[in-house]
């Protein structure tokens, strides 16, 4: 039996993108709910496809008293079918959907769910709380919960908490994998450094919509611990650092690289950046330390395009990208298309560029730009004069034209991504 049942809603369609690594943010809410006392389950239905013979048999088996469901938009109508399920069959038991999706729609997100409650924002805290009080029976006081929606009242009017920080992440357990079978997955374990805000406020990304506030660093002790923690474990000597970007904090990464090297772990490990946030001399002391796979946002490769949407330009990829594999450190570049000023002339040159990159030795990865909700792309659409193509939650993809453009249409943007894939041999990754 377990007092609470975490489940990871799937995509509607197979992916092998989203069977790379554990939901590293439910194993945070899982150990949170193990360090209040709470007794803890967790299922990956990205793993299996959602199974309602499996959730049934769970919920007979496990008599949770509160499940938490984590859902992105593209896994919201599979998590809306969970909570159905679970509220059909056992009425009684609490569940609460969180996650990048319902925290930046919550009230929305409550009122078309079966859902008892909305956690908007971090859950490590909130929801631990939430369940906690379920658990034992006492008052819920839901107005006390940061980032909690619920109903309230004869009339069931949805009312809302804000969302608070989580502080130190230091006084955070590390996310219990064991939730999971890690064997499954197919990719590097990942491991979070910090939390909060991005710096950036880029178009296409709704994590400040998510995270807001300041960013908060976990020291480089800590963050040894747990690599430490995860070698004797699990035999794992080869990591993936999720932040968004990563080298935000210079100092802090000078430092993070000083403790790998000091721990003599033997970590391999990559991560995330940005092309104007490394330089020569950090990118040594990052190959020193172990790094061995950099993603790089380029997203465009025309240069107005690249300005206006990262605000960088050629030369500082080229440069990033040289001296990485100059250290033998394998580059992936990462690109969008559309951009809301993109033309036919900008996306021959994105092509062009793309070709120059992946001549150096760089992996290239292109995907369909996507207007999730909470991103400036989905909010000012009108303002930017693009057309949102898809007109249901589940259709929200990377995979397929999402956006019409004042100069492009669907056909054409499909048509540039299918060349260009020809061309590169770039091959279909995001689903089977």
């Amino acid at each position: 039996m377990a007092d609470v049942l975490l489940v990871a809603a799937p995509l509607g369609v197979r992916s092998t993108h989203a069977q790379l690594s554990p939901p590293l943010g439910l194993a945070s809410i899982g150990a949170s709910c193990e360090q209040a006392g709470l007794s803890v389950t967790a299922v990956d239905f990205n793993l299996s496809g959602l199974n309602p013979e499996r959730l049934r048999g769970l919920l007979a088996f496990e008599k949770p008293r509160v499940v938490g469901i984590s859902a992105t938009t593209e896994t919201w109508t599979a998590a809306k079918e969970i909570a159905a399920a679970v509220k059909k069959t056992h009425p009684a038991v609490k569940v609460v959907v969180g996650g990048p999706h319902p925290s930046i729609l919550p009230q929305e997100s409550l009122r078309e769910s079966a859902a008892d409650y909305v956690i908007a924002g971090p859950g490590e805290k909130s929801f631990t709380e939430l369940a906690r009080r379920l658990v034992s029976k006492k008052p819920v006081e839901p107005q006390s919960i940061p980032g909690l929606h619920y109903r309230s009242g004869k009339n069931r009017a949805i009312k809302g908490n804000a969302a608070e920080p989580l502080g130190d992440p230091d006084l955070l357990p590390w996310a219990d994998r064991s939730l999971f079978p890690i064997g499954l997955y197919r990719d590097r374990t990942t491991v979070l450094t910090s939390v909060g805000s991005c710096p950036y406020q880029c178009s296409f990304c709704s994590a400040s919509a998510i995270w807001k506030g300041r960013r908060h660093y976990r020291s480089p002790e800590n963050v040894i611990g747990e690599l430490k923690m995860l070698k004797e474990s699990y035999g794992i000597t080869d990591v993936f650092f999720s932040d968004d970007i990563f080298t935000v904090n210079r100092n802090w990464t000078l430092q993070m690289c000083d403790a790998l090297q000091r721990s003599c772990l033997g970590i391999t490990w990559g991560c995330a950046t940005r092309v104007d946030r490394v330089d020569d001399e950090l990118l040594e002391v990052m190959a020193a330390s172990g790094c061995d796979g950099l993603q790089y946002g380029v997203e465009s490769g025309a240069e107005e395009i690249m300005q206006s949407a990262k605000g960088i330009d050629k030369d500082l990829v080229r440069r990033a990208v040289r001296k990485a594999r100059e250290l033998d450190i394998d580059v992936l570049c990462s690109f969008m298309t559309p951009f809301p000023e993109d033309t036919l002339q900008t996306l021959t040159e994105t092509r062009s560029f793309v070709r120059e990159l992946a001549e150096t030795g760089a992996t290239i990865a292109i995907s369909y730009t996507c207007p999730y909700p909470g991103t400036p792309l989905y909010e000012r659409a009108d303002e930017l004069g693009i057309r949102i193509i898809p007109q249901s939650w589940e259709e929200f993809s990377t995979r397929a034209p999402m956006i019409e453009t004042k100069h492009l249409n669907a056909d054409q943007i499909r048509l540039f991504m299918e060349e260009t894939a020809k061309e590169l041999g770039l091959r279909r990754t995001a689903a089977e």
